[in-house]
Protein backbone atom coordinates (compact mmCIF):
# COMPACT_ATOMS: atom_id res chain seq x y z
CA UNK A 1 0.00 0.00 0.00
CA UNK A 2 1.47 3.40 -0.89
CA UNK A 3 2.57 5.94 1.62
CA UNK A 4 -0.53 8.17 0.17
CA UNK A 5 -2.92 6.06 0.45
CA UNK A 6 -2.01 5.09 4.20
CA UNK A 7 -2.43 8.80 4.45
CA UNK A 8 -5.49 8.80 2.86
CA UNK A 9 -7.06 6.24 5.15
CA UNK A 10 -6.05 7.63 8.62
CA UNK A 11 -6.95 10.92 7.35
CA UNK A 12 -10.66 8.77 6.73
CA UNK A 13 -10.07 7.31 9.97
CA UNK A 14 -9.65 10.53 11.74
CA UNK A 15 -12.18 12.62 10.50
CA UNK A 16 -14.57 9.88 10.84
CA UNK A 17 -13.39 10.24 15.18
CA UNK A 18 -14.19 13.67 14.70
CA UNK A 19 -17.07 13.99 13.11
CA UNK A 20 -18.77 11.89 15.67
CA UNK A 21 -19.16 15.11 17.87
CA UNK A 22 -20.14 16.83 14.96
CA UNK A 23 -24.00 15.95 15.13
CA UNK A 24 -25.85 16.06 18.25
CA UNK A 25 -28.67 13.80 19.30
CA UNK A 26 -30.90 17.41 20.08
CA UNK A 27 -29.87 18.07 16.77
CA UNK A 28 -31.51 15.41 15.44
CA UNK A 29 -34.47 15.63 17.45
CA UNK A 30 -34.99 19.28 16.74
CA UNK A 31 -35.05 17.81 13.01
CA UNK A 32 -37.64 14.91 13.76
CA UNK A 33 -39.78 17.23 15.49
CA UNK A 34 -40.22 19.37 12.40
CA UNK A 35 -40.44 16.75 10.16
CA UNK A 36 -43.17 15.26 12.37
CA UNK A 37 -45.24 18.21 12.49
CA UNK A 38 -45.31 18.28 8.94
CA UNK A 39 -46.58 14.83 8.67
CA UNK A 40 -49.46 16.03 10.98
CA UNK A 41 -50.34 19.08 8.61
CA UNK A 42 -49.64 17.18 5.21
CA UNK A 43 -51.41 13.48 6.49
CA UNK A 44 -54.64 12.85 7.23
CA UNK A 45 -55.04 12.14 10.74
CA UNK A 46 -57.28 9.24 11.80
CA UNK A 47 -59.96 10.94 13.83
CA UNK A 48 -62.48 7.27 14.75
CA UNK A 49 -61.32 6.77 18.61
CA UNK A 50 -61.87 3.34 18.86
CA UNK A 51 -58.94 2.90 16.45
CA UNK A 52 -57.06 5.83 18.02
CA UNK A 53 -57.80 4.73 20.93
CA UNK A 54 -57.03 1.18 20.50
CA UNK A 55 -53.23 2.04 18.92
CA UNK A 56 -52.36 4.52 21.53
CA UNK A 57 -53.26 2.43 24.17
CA UNK A 58 -50.38 -0.31 22.63
CA UNK A 59 -48.04 2.36 22.18
CA UNK A 60 -48.28 3.75 25.79
CA UNK A 61 -47.77 0.17 26.94
CA UNK A 62 -44.31 -0.33 24.75
CA UNK A 63 -43.21 2.97 26.79
CA UNK A 64 -44.21 1.67 30.09
CA UNK A 65 -41.35 -1.03 29.78
CA UNK A 66 -38.71 1.61 27.95
CA UNK A 67 -35.77 1.97 30.67
CA UNK A 68 -34.90 5.93 31.51
CA UNK A 69 -34.50 8.37 30.14
CA UNK A 70 -36.75 6.99 27.43
CA UNK A 71 -39.80 5.93 29.94
CA UNK A 72 -39.89 9.63 31.20
CA UNK A 73 -40.46 11.10 28.07
CA UNK A 74 -43.11 13.46 26.65
CA UNK A 75 -44.14 10.46 23.86
CA UNK A 76 -46.41 11.80 21.00
CA UNK A 77 -48.39 9.70 19.33
CA UNK A 78 -50.20 10.12 16.01
CA UNK A 79 -52.28 7.74 13.69
CA UNK A 80 -52.24 8.89 10.25
CA UNK A 81 -55.39 7.78 8.36
CA UNK A 82 -53.46 5.67 5.69
CA UNK A 83 -53.41 2.58 3.61
CA UNK A 84 -49.78 2.19 3.79
CA UNK A 85 -48.73 -0.86 6.13
CA UNK A 86 -46.48 1.35 8.34
CA UNK A 87 -45.40 2.70 11.68
CA UNK A 88 -42.09 4.70 12.85
CA UNK A 89 -40.47 6.41 16.05
CA UNK A 90 -38.68 9.44 15.84
CA UNK A 91 -35.71 10.49 17.94
CA UNK A 92 -37.27 13.12 20.36
CA UNK A 93 -40.48 10.40 21.30
CA UNK A 94 -42.61 10.61 18.42
CA UNK A 95 -44.27 7.62 17.09
CA UNK A 96 -46.40 7.49 14.06
CA UNK A 97 -48.68 4.49 12.87
CA UNK A 98 -50.98 4.14 9.56
CA UNK A 99 -53.61 2.64 10.03
CA UNK A 100 -53.02 0.11 6.96
CA UNK A 101 -50.82 -1.13 9.60
CA UNK A 102 -54.01 -2.44 11.31
CA UNK A 103 -54.77 -4.99 7.92
CA UNK A 104 -51.98 -7.09 8.76
CA UNK A 105 -51.07 -6.79 12.70
CA UNK A 106 -54.22 -8.75 13.36
CA UNK A 107 -53.79 -8.24 17.24
CA UNK A 108 -52.67 -6.17 20.11
CA UNK A 109 -49.34 -8.27 20.49
CA UNK A 110 -48.73 -8.33 16.44
CA UNK A 111 -48.71 -4.30 16.44
CA UNK A 112 -46.93 -4.05 19.72
CA UNK A 113 -43.93 -5.86 18.12
CA UNK A 114 -43.87 -3.57 15.29
CA UNK A 115 -44.09 -0.55 17.40
CA UNK A 116 -41.27 -2.00 20.22
CA UNK A 117 -39.19 -2.25 16.64
CA UNK A 118 -39.60 0.93 15.90
CA UNK A 119 -39.23 2.15 19.24
CA UNK A 120 -36.01 0.68 19.71
CA UNK A 121 -34.68 2.38 16.63
CA UNK A 122 -35.15 5.59 19.08
CA UNK A 123 -33.77 4.10 22.27
CA UNK A 124 -30.22 2.44 20.50
CA UNK A 125 -30.08 5.93 18.77
CA UNK A 126 -29.53 4.62 15.08
CA UNK A 127 -30.70 7.74 13.43
CA UNK A 128 -27.53 9.71 15.34
CA UNK A 129 -25.43 7.13 14.35
CA UNK A 130 -26.43 6.79 10.85
CA UNK A 131 -26.22 10.37 10.83
CA UNK A 132 -22.58 10.35 12.08
CA UNK A 133 -21.41 7.72 10.19
CA UNK A 134 -22.80 9.32 6.78
CA UNK A 135 -21.14 12.52 7.26
CA UNK A 136 -18.23 10.79 7.72
CA UNK A 137 -18.34 8.79 5.03
CA UNK A 138 -19.06 12.10 2.97
CA UNK A 139 -15.91 13.54 4.90
CA UNK A 140 -13.88 9.96 3.50
CA UNK A 141 -15.63 10.95 -0.17
CA UNK A 142 -14.75 14.74 0.14
CA UNK A 143 -10.66 13.68 1.55
CA UNK A 144 -10.32 11.23 -1.91
CA UNK A 145 -11.44 14.38 -4.25
CA UNK A 146 -15.33 13.99 -4.92
CA UNK A 147 -17.62 16.60 -3.07
CA UNK A 148 -20.68 15.34 -2.51
CA UNK A 149 -22.46 18.56 -0.14
CA UNK A 150 -22.15 16.59 3.21
CA UNK A 151 -24.30 18.44 5.63
CA UNK A 152 -27.13 18.01 3.08
CA UNK A 153 -26.76 14.54 2.56
CA UNK A 154 -27.39 14.32 6.36
CA UNK A 155 -29.98 16.42 6.55
CA UNK A 156 -31.87 14.88 3.79
CA UNK A 157 -29.98 11.36 3.41
CA UNK A 158 -28.58 10.27 -0.45
CA UNK A 159 -32.39 9.84 -1.76
CA UNK A 160 -33.84 13.38 -0.03
CA UNK A 161 -35.81 12.21 2.52
CA UNK A 162 -34.20 12.96 6.23
CA UNK A 163 -32.33 10.53 7.70
CA UNK A 164 -34.09 9.38 10.22
CA UNK A 165 -37.05 8.57 8.01
CA UNK A 166 -34.66 5.71 6.34
CA UNK A 167 -34.84 1.96 7.19
CA UNK A 168 -32.46 1.03 9.65
CA UNK A 169 -29.38 -0.58 8.45
CA UNK A 170 -29.54 -4.78 8.81
CA UNK A 171 -26.63 -4.27 11.59
CA UNK A 172 -28.78 -1.94 13.32
CA UNK A 173 -32.31 -4.67 13.30
CA UNK A 174 -30.24 -7.21 14.15
CA UNK A 175 -28.90 -6.01 17.51
CA UNK A 176 -32.50 -7.38 19.15
CA UNK A 177 -32.12 -10.62 17.32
Amino acid sequence: MSAARVLCLVGIVAGTLLVSACVSQREIEIEADQQFESMRTQTMIETDWKVRSYIICVAEAIIAELDEPYASMEWEIEIFDNDQVNAFAMPGGKIGVFTGILQVAENQDQLGAVLGHEVAHVTEQHSLERANRDIGTQLGVRAGGGDTGWWVHWRHGANGRAIWAEPALRTQAGEWG
